[in-house]
């Protein structure tokens, strides 16, 4: 509430807010999602004979960072990092995965990653206790599968997942996450967000994206 009512009171001005928000940071989810975007606005304009020269600039400037000055492989991941602080945050989220949906992470980097999504903390394939991936690490000081960036399995950022892992050929794991995302759903429909470990779902009841999303999971087992 603080940093709405900040917003508010310098009039939504972006350049205001940069100078006065106590709260700056660069996240590896947004800047893994714009760097994709770019990868495929490069892909539709050399499709059509354009030039596309400033927009691979742009994937470039983001996947430079991204196995860079946010990479912390002691987290197997990107980590967020603040800019006020001039440090990396230090939480282990899934967000820090989330790089493999555009090519960031180096194909060593990759495999560090896949170390830790592979894992207790993420929830490992033979691991039926748990569905995968958890949108925060399981082991985790903070943990919380009911609150939404604490622990719970989210659909949409594991779509996003899904593809990062096959693009660099995690193929088995990708299956899992698939198999966990229809599971969920058959088992509690549409819901916003689902538990780690209870299967469960909270938050709407009839969340469209969900819905949308199961139709891309569940179709491709009749393509």
């Amino acid at each position: 509430m603080f940093l709405v009512d900040l917003s508010r009171r310098l009039n939504y001005d972006e350049a205001a807010i940069y100078e006065k928000s106590p709260f700056l940071i660069q996240d590896p989810l947004l800047n893994s999602i714009l760097c994709k975007s770019n990868e495929n606005l490069t892909e539709i304009g050399k499709t059509l004979g354009k030039d596309t020269g400033q927009i691979q600039e742009w994937y470039d400037q983001t996947t430079k960072p991204l196995r860079g000055k946010l990479w912390h492989a002691d987290h197997g991941g990107s980590d967020v990092f603040d800019l006020r602080a001039g440090e990396p945050i230090g939480t282990l989220t899934a967000a820090g995965f989330m790089p493999l949906l555009c090519g960031g992470p180096s194909a060593a980097q990759a495999k560090v990653m896949y170390k830790y999504i592979e894992s207790r903390a993420f929830c490992r394939m033979d691991d039926h206790r748990c569905f995968s991936i958890p949108n925060y690490n399981l082991d985790g000081d903070s943990l919380d599968t009911s609150n939404y960036w604490r622990g719970p399995v989210w659909i949409n950022t594991n779509c996003l997942l899904l593809q990062g892992l096959r693009r660099y050929g995690f193929h088995e794991k990708a299956e899992s996450v698939r198999r966990d995302m229809i599971t969920l759903i058959e088992r509690c429909g549409f819901p916003e967000y689902f538990d780690p470990y209870k299967g469960s779902g909270y938050g709407t009841d009839n969340s469209s994206w969900t819905a949308a999303l199961f139709l891309d999971v569940a179709l491709e087992e009749v393509k």
